[in-house]
């Protein structure tokens, strides 16, 4: 688990934060996986299209950065 928030903090240095936070949106998924098989706890009904929410909206924040570099 350390590996997975030390990575993104390491290369967080030498890029903007802006254009990196979409990549840190992994935790949601990591969480999810880990609450599943780890304590049994499924994801409910409202996990899947939430984290489809926060994801997309990361990826087009991200679009609109890559576009404002150009």
């Amino acid at each position: 688990m350390a590996v997975f928030s030390t990575i993104p903090h390491i290369t967080s240095t030498a890029k903007a934060a802006s254009s990196l936070q979409p990549f840190h949106y992994i935790v949601v998924l990591w969480a999810t996986v880990i609450g599943y098989t780890v304590f049994g706890d499924p994801p409910d009904l409202w996990t899947v299209p939430g984290a489809a929410v926060i994801a997309s909206s990361g990826l087009y924040a991200f679009h609109l950065e890559t576009q404002a570099e150009t």
